[in-house]
């Protein structure tokens, strides 16, 4: 329970802390601001904390999993750290050839649509003078 303690000449007396009287504990105090929310909006905020929660523990995780194995690596500190930028480096260079690949096939998709969108609008107009002149 929430509670202050006064001193009198020197007697410790427990009394109820008078902003709390309503509510026996602080949990009985957010559940009556939780149970203010709507339902979906009490859902969104259990789902935002869960999620926070979540990442932060992935997040440090992966800080303490990297943190193990530099601790109990096989190679020397040197070696380490060449392997670790020479590594980098590779990725880099993988992500920017992807990055290319992927790029050249999105223009050539969108070049494609282009001729697809010419092809109709030409046989369009062909079905319209066609029609017009009929």
């Amino acid at each position: 329970m929430c509670r202050r303690i006064d001193r009198i000449k020197g007697d410790n007396i427990m009394k109820p802390d008078k902003q709390n009287e309503t509510a026996s504990n602080g949990h009985e105090r957010s559940g009556e601001y939780n149970e203010s929310l709507s339902s979906p909006a009490r859902t969104d905020l259990v789902k935002h904390r869960n999620s926070s929660n979540r990442f932060t523990t992935f997040v440090v995780g992966v800080g303490i999993g990297a943190l193990v194995g530099l601790l109990f690596a096989p190679a020397s500190g040197k070696k380490t750290r060449s392997y670790i930028s020479r590594t980098a480096k590779q990725g880099l260079d993988d992500v920017a050839s992807t990055g290319k690949r992927w790029s050249r096939r999105a223009q050539e998709t969108v070049d494609d649509v282009k001729d697809s969108i010419v092809g109709a609008v030409e046989a369009g107009q062909k079905a319209y003078r066609t029609t017009r002149d009929a």
